[in-house]
């Protein structure tokens, strides 16, 4: 990330996925905690009009100028995926992740 300039954001989602939602609000609030306007591009997977990279990632991804926050390999899975947490198993990147990779930290 160059110094001054805010990331590029993505969401990268499946409509189908109940985790959509729980990633667009941590998201939100890490922007607002960072000072930052909640401003992100999505994708929608299943979309025509969605760049083939984005296939490559399950739902929801977040990547941070084109780094995916929780720094797992890409995979191919059509499907929810979850984020490892202190408790086990998230179904969104952490609020800290998000900061983290969103203030060029991660």
């Amino acid at each position: 990330m160059t110094q001054g300039t805010d990331p590029n954001v993505e969401l990268i989602f499946n409509p189908d996925c109940p985790n959509v939602d729980l990633a667009r609000g941590r998201l939100t609030e890490a922007l607002s905690t960072l000072g930052r306007a909640p401003a992100w591009t999505e994708w929608n997977r299943e979309s025509s009009a969605a760049p083939e990279y984005v296939r490559q990632y399950g739902s929801p991804t977040v990547l941070v100028d084109g780094q995916d926050v929780s720094a797992s390999p890409a995979s191919l899975a059509d499907s929810c995926r979850v984020y490892p947490s202190d408790e086990g198993f998230d179904r969104a990147p952490s609020v800290q992740a998000l900061i983290s990779a969103l203030s060029g930290e991660a």
